[in-house]
């Protein structure tokens, strides 16, 4: 009995022990005893402490990929083009899948989430991928082809290493960068193209830094083909081969292509002559079509105004509004103040307010016996202007639409001593061909002052301009020189170009503000400054928010800045 209830105890401990294995095999894995290893001995987020491998398919591809990426991020800087973006999409996407799969087979298996949830992990991963290079892969439409091709840059843009520009030879013309095009001196042409705007622009097209074609193109509309489609193309012997769009007429540099002055009268000052007529207790209407005041009725929709509205044409127009041409837009009360009082601290006896109607009539109101003139595009302003006090005028080419304009700016000239030019350009206005057109507006007063200069010599008491006696003063004004100072309102990213090219001009601090502009009509938006070569002293803004006086700059600077004295001047909030 002893002996066999001995050998009866190991048989019962061995079925007990496989029953348990059993019972093992079958309960799922919940927890990782203390004496076993980590949950995956090669697991695809190596540890670095396993010396095993992962060499699962999901691991080997994400390696294959960064791999890949090496070389192919550097190339893609250097090569550029629709394939080499195509396949760095690529890549890019499917290394991002690959590390997402292998964290999902590290942390989403089946024996945690369960069977059906790991499947689903794993296939929406291939199924978000999948979608992404489906939309990023997808076929542009020929619109969107025609516009890529269509442009001269991409053409033959695929794999296309990038090349450096070519330096070139400085050319002669002083030009002004506007993409890929430049506005060049027409020295070597003998006939300027006209269009129904005036005189046209010569601009060259650049490639690689050269240039490789030449044409004439409106001055006013310059970046809109639409307004006015003229255009005619040059050759190397500066001879017109192609035109596009009708010209007004076929001139040469020497001869004025008038507009309307031949076709029908100006009518200048036509309003103020009208009131005169007009009893002051009758009803105005102004019409905005007409341009002009009516009594009382009109045939056309107009609107009553009162006779202070008439002396403020800026408040009364629609102003235009084609960004493209000839957009207007107003000086802020706070700027016409700042404008104003400078203008009487530079004790100037003339000013010349150029694409500025605003400060003019402004000024106008003063009386306080100051020559005024105002040259603009807009003839609109003619009817409420005398003929002595206004010019149509295209500031990038010189140029007056009325043949008598000229000779009446000489005579406002010779009147004058010292004239303060105000100009108000548009704000992505070339610069070259505007400083010419106020280069020859200074010689233009050089020249009436020089005249007078003469007359004083020979004792002549006055000189008959335009059936207009000007008095010549001996004791005053023949003896004093010709000075005409400048004072422009533009962005800082045009008026940097004025002061490489004159170094008598500086920037003021001053933040220049417009009534109907959206960003320009607050002075923390506001880009637009005051280039000028008046003396600092002349610009007071005591009275304006925002400013404060350096001792050492001896003007006054934006609060925020900080004299640096190794420039000598407050440049930034940093010095």
């Amino acid at each position: 009995m002893i002996e066999g209830d001995l050998m009866s105890v190991p048989l019962r401990s061995v079925v007990r022990v496989h029953r348990a294995l059993l019972a093992a095999r079958q309960m799922p894995r919940l927890c990782t005893p203390v004496t076993t290893s980590a949950i995956r001995a090669a697991s695809t987020l190596d540890d670095g402490a396993n010396k095993t491998h992962d060499h699962s398919l999901h691991f080997k591809l994400e390696r294959y990929f960064a791999a890949a990426m090496v070389p192919l991020i550097p190339a893609a800087y250097f090569v550029h083009g629709p394939v080499m973006d195509a396949v760095l999409t690529v890549a890019l996407t499917l290394h991002i899948h690959w590390g997402v799969q292998g964290v999902i087979q590290d942390y989403a298996r089946p024996f945690v989430i369960g069977e059906t949830l790991a499947k689903a992990a794993r296939a929406g991963v291939y199924l978000i991928t999948a979608a992404l290079l489906a939309v990023m892969s997808k076929k542009k439409s020929k619109t969107q082809k025609k516009k890529f091709f269509s442009n001269p840059k991409n053409k033959n843009k695929v794999f296309k290493k990038k090349e450096k520009p070519a330096i070139v030879a400085k050319m002669d013309s002083l030009l002004r960068k506007r993409g890929a095009f430049q506005v060049l001196v027409p020295s070597g042409c003998d006939t300027i193209p006209h269009c129904s705007h005036g005189p046209c622009l010569l601009f060259g097209e650049r490639e690689h830094g050269e240039i490789k074609s030449r044409f004439f193109a409106c001055a006013v509309y310059r970046s809109d083909p639409t307004a006015c489609a003229y255009k005619a193309e040059m050759d190397e012997s500066n001879s017109i081969v192609k035109v596009d769009g009708e010209p007004h007429q076929s001139s040469s540099s020497k001869t004025n292509g008038t507009i309307e002055s031949k076709k029908k009268p100006i009518g200048y000052g036509c309003i103020p002559k009208k009131l005169k007529e007009i009893p002051k207790t009758s009803t105005l209407v102004f019409c905005h079509e007409c341009v002009d005041v009516f009594e009382t009725k009109h045939k056309c929709p107009s609107e009553i105004v009162t006779r202070t509205q008439l002396r403020f044409p800026t408040k009364l127009l629609h102003p235009l509004e084609a960004q493209n041409g000839e957009a207007q837009f107003f000086f802020s009360e706070e700027a016409l103040g700042v404008l104003s009082d400078a203008v009487d601290r530079s004790q100037a006896d003339g000013v010349l307010c150029l694409g500025a109607p605003r400060l003019f009539e402004t000024l106008r109101q003063q009386k306080n016996g100051r020559h005024l003139f105002l040259l603009d595009y807009d003839k609109r302003y003619a009817h409420f202007y005398p003929s002595r006090q206004f010019g149509q005028y295209s500031m990038l080419v010189d140029h007056f639409y009325d043949n008598k304009t000229a000779t009446r700016l000489s005579a406002f000239f010779a009147e004058c001593a010292s004239v303060l030019l105000v100009c108000d350009p548009p704000f992505g206005v070339f610069i070259e061909p505007l400083m010419r057109s106020i280069e020859s507006l200074k010689q233009r007063h050089k020249d009436a002052r020089f005249v007078i200069a003469l007359l004083r010599k020979f004792s002549r008491t006055y000189i008959l301009v335009n059936k207009r006696k000007i008095m010549v003063q001996p004791e005053l004004k023949g003896t004093e020189p010709a000075t005409f100072y400048g004072c422009i309102a533009i962005p800082m990213f045009v008026g940097k170009h004025i002061l490489r090219k004159d170094k008598n001009y500086w920037m003021s601090d001053y933040r220049v503000t417009y009534d109907n502009h959206k960003v320009f009509a607050k002075p923390s938006k506001t880009t637009v400054r005051l280039f000028t070569d008046l003396k600092p002293d002349v610009f007071d803004l005591s009275a304006v928010d925002g400013y404060k006086f350096c001792e050492f700059c001896e003007r006054y600077v934006s609060k925020d800045n900080k004299h640096c004295f190794m420039c000598s001047t407050c440049t930034s909030k940093v010095s």
